[in-house]
This record gives structure tokens, C-alpha cells and sequence, in this order.
């Protein structure tokens, strides 16, 4: 069986500021043809991560890291901060009349798949599938 080829991968260390969610947005836009109808969707958890990253971190952190990789139809995107982790909730959901909270309900309803790592800082994973046809032309 042959090894899955890498198509796209991007690695970006941003100023843990405002400037850091402009840059990671921007960035997704930049990879929109290769996410094929799931750019938007991408950009959204992107945003929420690293709002997340800048909003809650455990102790001062001078930058975000955003990683993003595709192998064949899986799409990973891990957003890095300096803070020591945290325990997700079993079920995550906002109030319906919520201002915020909204991230992890939004990673759990539209990821296939998403986790936690706190080795050793937090690190905020998600992986979505991306169309068979888009993942086909991105493997050739």
C-alpha cells in the first residue's frame, strides 16, 4: 500500500493578539480552492480555536501556533497555546440564547473528530473529511 501523500500543510506561528485570528482566517482563505466547499466551515473552527487560544490560556503565552494538514480525504487543524490544558465537557453546548460558548459545540457538530492535548501546553485538535472527489484530486 502506498504512503498517503501530503497535499496540503501549512504551519504558522502568530502574536498571541488580535492579529493572530486576522492572519489564521486569512490563511484558510489562502487554502479555500484545496478545501473544496469546506472552507468556510474550516475558517469558522479555525476562528473559534484560536479566539479560544488568546481568550483562555493558563499562563502567558507570546504566540498561537496553527497548524494545518491534509492526507488524502482528512483534513487536521491544531491550534497550539502556551496554557497547560483543560478538561473538554463530555456534551458541549451553549445556551441557545448564548453570546458565546459556541467553539466546542460547533467542533463537536461539524468535526468528525476533535481533542485535547496538554503535552506540554494545550493543544486543540479537529479533523474533517473533505469531499471524495476534492481528496482524490489533491492526492494526484
Amino acid at each position: 500500500m502506498a504512503t498517503p501523500t501530503t497535499a496540503i500543510e501549512l504551519s504558522l506561528v502568530l502574536p498571541a493578539s488580535p492579529e493572530a485570528l486576522v492572519r489564521a482566517r486569512s490563511a484558510v482563505r489562502d487554502l479555500e480552492s484545496d478545501l473544496h466547499g469546506r472552507a468556510s466551515e474550516v475558517e469558522l473552527l479555525v476562528s473559534e480555536l484560536v479566539t479560544n487560544a488568546l481568550r483562555h490560556p493558563d499562563c502567558h503565552t507570546n504566540s498561537v501556533t496553527l497548524e494545518i494538514a491534509c492526507e488524502r480525504e482528512l483534513l487536521r487543524v491544531e491550534v497550539t497555546d502556551g496554557g497547560f490544558g483543560f478538561d473538554p465537557p463530555s456534551a458541549p453546548e451553549a445556551g441557545e440564547l448564548a453570546t458565546s460558548g459556541w467553539g466546542l459545540a460547533l467542533l463537536d457538530n461539524l468535526a468528525v473528530g476533535w481533542g485535547v492535548r496538554a503535552e506540554p501546553h494545550t493543544t486543540v485538535w479537529f479533523e474533517m473529511e473533505l469531499p471524495p472527489a476534492e481528496a482524490e484530486r489533491l492526492a494526484a
